[in-house]
């Protein structure tokens, strides 16, 4: 047993969701870099990325939201799981995580009302309410509902095709199925609208569909709101609304897990929160749904150091970690921790910056603190090949201590 596994025993502990087991308790949630290539699916800079965080302790890395059906896209620089041209690609990434111990996730993703026409030419939901940006989205038939679930399907099949451990469906925020399940968004007068059972229809079939797509062998589920926080909304989608969907989903036994979140598109601060919200905001949050469900809960927002990670497991309020900004700044996150390497880890300080700010822009993300991050593939040093090679570095300034610390994590002197 490691130093830092002495030190941190629960971070350290297995974890079984479903059919697959995880080999600690810190996991690399899906998120957005705008890394991806909508043609041929996981780029040569996308699977770098990955394999980096997987090699450094992860238990398991997550493929951003992915679009399942034609009418949902978001960018160019996404992992389409539309189309069968994906496969290659995703069994190429899915053997390289494998090799460093790692498991391969995937987040099964529809934008629906969160969509934007500025991308689409147009954008559906259950209702036709206007999104953040003023637009109108056409609302489904529900012959299109039908056609949608049937593509959350075939995506499912294909990632099964390709090697994948986890399957992911997105529920959050005003995606399209966070837009079914909120009162506030959803005001259908047919089976998929009313009472929150209703609402909830579209999850259980999409999940029914991917279930049956995946096979025994590959572990379902699902991210969700904790709340949308909807300003202004006469009625919202509120902490106990999310509760009893998501226990509903657990009864029925059609998901191995649920991750945690908050927001919407009206509470992006909530979503991925900044420098000024409180560390680990939503560990409270996720230990009421810990209660309620009989499967294992992660949760994510703000989590950045070992002891954190330990507090909320300790204290039973999570079952595992989701993070994905703390992996974006360092990648050696976990290994450094049961190294006792703390002190080495770069912090992010939640800036928002290189990861957000630029894929919100439409360019891949990176990182201010660490300008590695989505460049992986660029700077790779050859390995040391004698035991005198060395490597001199003139100037101590950025781009010279970055040198060489590179130059000393591939064995130079």
């Amino acid at each position: 047993m490691s130093a830092g596994a002495t030190q941190y025993p629960y971070l350290f502990t297995p974890l079984q969701i479903g059919p697959l087991r995880l080999k600690n308790r810190a996991l690399m949630s899906a998120h957005g870099m705008g890394l991806g290539d909508g043609v041929v699916g996981v780029s040569d800079r996308y699977r770098a990325y990955l394999v980096t965080r997987a090699a450094g302790g992860a238990a398991m890395v997550g493929i951003e939201s992915s679009p399942v059906h034609p009418t949902t896209v978001s960018r160019s620089l996404v992992v389409r799981l539309d189309r069968d041209s994906v496969i290659p690609s995703l069994a190429r990434l899915a053997d390289e995580v494998h090799a460093v111990d790692s498991k391969l996730a995937i987040t099964l993703w529809h934008g629906g009302h969160k969509d934007t026409a500025l991308r689409m030419p147009y954008t559906v939901a259950p209702s036709p309410i206007p999104n953040m940006m003023g637009e109108v989205p056409r609302e489904l038939t529900k012959r299109e509902i039908a056609d949608i679930v049937r593509g959350y399907g075939a995506a499912a099949k294909r990632c099964r095709t390709a090697g994948l451990d986890c399957l992911e469906v997105q529920t959050a925020t005003d995606y399209l199925l966070g837009s079914f399940l909120s009162p506030a968004l959803n005001h259908r007068l047919d089976e998929y609208g009313g009472a929150l059972e209703n609402r909830a229809r579209i999850v259980v079939e999409v999940l029914e569909a991917v279930r049956a797509a995946a096979g025994p062998g590959i572990a379902v589920g699902v991210r969700t709101s904790a709340c949308h926080a909807i300003p202004n909304a006469p009625i919202d989608y509120t902490t106990e609304e999310s509760i009893a969907a998501m226990s509903l989903l657990a009864e029925r036994g059609l998901v191995d897990y649920v991750s945690i979140m908050a927001g919407s598109a009206w509470a992006e601060g909530a979503s991925i929160p900044t420098v000024d919200y409180p560390r680990a905001p939503l560990a409270s949050v996720a230990a009421r749904f810990k209660q309620a469900l009989q499967v294992p809960v992660f949760v994510t927002g703000r989590i950045r150091t070992a002891a954190e990670a330990e507090s909320i497991l300790a204290n039973k309020q999570a079952d595992a970690l989701a993070m994905a900004r703390t992996w974006i700044a360092e990648p050696g996150w976990l290994n450094k921790i049961a190294a006792r390497r703390e002190a080495e880890i770069r912090p992010c300080f939640s800036c928002n910056q290189g990861c957000v700010g630029h894929v919100f822009r439409g360019i891949p993300g990176t990182c201010v603190i660490n300008p590695r991050a989505g460049n992986e593939h660029l700077l790779r040093l050859p390995q040391r090949r004698d035991r005198a090679a060395t490597v001199a570095v003139i100037g101590a300034g950025p781009a010279g201590l970055e040198t060489a610390r590179l130059a000393a994590e591939n064995g130079f002197a």
